[in-house]
This record gives structure tokens, C-alpha cells and sequence, in this order.
């Protein structure tokens, strides 16, 4: 009986090894400022303002983005999608239940 148990934990222990071996990242090492020059890490590249109100936020990506998406889950299916009017009214109406952030600056007690 001990050594069917033993024997348990040995084919475990084996697969885990080849689980976690086939799982170990293939990807190649780039320099902070190789990935700083991507389109993708850099804001100008989504066209988009931080003062514009969030529903004018919601835009087709950028085609860098689009493609670095697609490259990054090996496909080319993505692409954009630009939401309907009624989509923009539910999304407007659920976005509203969110709670607003308090922008009054609180004292702190020290």
C-alpha cells in the first residue's frame, strides 16, 4: 500500500516538473529603452486626450495597437469595433452606478 502511495507522489512530482519546464518563458530579453520606443507603451499612440469625457474615450484602437494585440495572442482576428448608439447609452447608464472619486483633498490626521 506504501508503495503504490510513493508511487503516487513520484508520477506527480514528474509531471509537475515537465508542467512547469513547458511552461518556462521563451521570450527574448529587450532593453528599457527598446520597449520605451514600442507604439504600444507610448500614449500619443491611442489618440486620445486624458480631459475627454470616458464614453469619447471609447474608440477603435490605433492600428499599432491593433496589431501589437494580435501578434502578442499569435492571430490576426482582432479588429475594431465601434460601439452602436444604444451601446453608448447602456454603457453611459451602468457607468453612472460607479461611485464618483472624491476629489476633495482629505486632511490626514498627522
Amino acid at each position: 500500500m506504501d508503495y503504490q502511495r510513493g508511487k503516487g507522489k513520484f508520477i506527480f512530482c514528474i509531471t509537475l516538473a515537465f508542467f512547469l519546464l513547458g511552461s518556462c518563458s521563451t521570450h527574448k530579453n529587450i532593453s528599457l529603452d527598446e520597449l520605451k520606443k514600442q507604439p504600444e507603451r507610448k500614449l500619443e499612440t491611442y489618440n486620445s486626450s486624458l480631459d475627454l469625457p470616458v464614453l469619447e474615450k471609447i474608440q477603435i484602437p490605433p492600428k499599432p495597437i491593433l496589431d501589437y494585440l494580435n501578434r502578442m495572442d499569435g492571430t490576426d482576428a482582432y479588429t475594431g469595433y465601434e460601439l452602436t448608439h444604444d451601446e453608448e447609452k447602456l454603457f453611459s447608464e451602468y457607468f453612472d452606478y460607479l461611485p464618483q472619486p472624491n476629489t476633495a483633498r482629505q486632511k490626514t490626521p498627522w
